[in-house]
């Protein structure tokens, strides 16, 4: 009879084990707000840019590879289908420039089509946008050149290394001397620091508080790249550039290199930790 009671007791206290570990995860991936979330690389990026983050995504139960949208060299959307999100999933929309140095313009009103093609199809006012370097700019433009009620609102922007302030493109020069032959191109020119597309962006930032985005922007620091304040490409200043318009501005510094903060665990975390919290 004793040794009935003290397997029930065991049993039970094994059950009990198992709710309390299993039961917090389920809650919070049901939790975690569906919203599409446009995912969008850099100056010179390529389909492979964001790719190994959105796989992390996935592996992690985070997000699902919904769609691709590359925008070819005459500027036509070409979508395809990856899968169906999963419930508490994030639908991940990879978004590809072949174009990768167009101007600032351009990429914006790219960013502008693809959002509105994604509200339709997800029958949603609301976009998320994850986005490495001059694709974060590219998200700023559309978010301050396009909040009329025919476009969804961007609820949550996260920027990786995008040089808000502009940068000095001798430093990508140095860090990646690949990027010599793009010098002089519409993307190079409106990177650099007191370009007027810079310039027009930043007399907009002075009202980023009415767009209601909440922003998290995210620096490399790596000493490695032998600049003290920075990724190696971009200044830390610069890539928390944003902080100083708006009181959504949440800002991390991490210690690596610029492209290497899509290619971070632990950036990737916080990054999630911030697309699925509540506001």
């Amino acid at each position: 009879m004793i040794k009935t009671i003290i397997w029930i007791i065991c049993i039970v206290a094994c059950l009990a084990i198992i709710v309390f570990f299993y039961k917090e995860p389920i809650m919070r991936a049901g939790s975690v707000k569906q919203q599409p979330t446009l995912m969008i690389h850099g100056f010179r990026g390529t389909e492979r840019s964001m790719a190994s983050m959105i796989k992390r995504f996935e592996s992690n139960g985070w997000g699902t590879h919904v769609q691709t949208c590359i925008v070819n060299y005459k500027g036509t959307l070409q979508w395809s289908s990856a899968k169906k999100a999963k419930n508490g999933s994030i639908p991940l929309i990879h978004v590809v420039f072949k174009n990768n140095t167009a101007s600032l313009q351009q990429q914006g009103e790219w960013v502008a089509q693809i959002a509105a093609v994604t509200g339709k199809h997800y029958k949603t006012t609301e976009i998320n946008v994850i986005a490495h370097s001059m694709g974060g700019l590219a998200a700023l433009k559309y978010i301050t050149d396009y909040s009329s009620s025919a476009y969804p609102k961007v609820e949550k922007l996260v920027t990786l290394g995008t040089p808000a302030a502009g940068l000095d493109m001798k430093d990508l020069v140095k860090q990646y001397p690949n990027a010599k032959t793009d010098e002089g191109t519409p993307a190079s020119i409106d990177l650099q620091a007191g370009s007027s597309a810079l310039k027009d962006l930043h007399v907009k930032f002075g009202h980023l508080n009415k767009y209601d985005v909440y922003i998290f922007s995210i620096a490399g620091n790596s000493e490695k790249m032998r600049q003290t304040k920075g990724d190696g490409s971009v200044t830390e200043n610069s890539a928390l550039f944003l902080s100083g318009f708006s009181d959504k501005v949440k800002t991390a510094s991490f210690p690596v290199s610029h492209f290497d903060l899509h290619e971070s665990a632990e950036v990737d975390h916080a990054v999630y930790e911030f697309v699925s919290e509540k506001k």
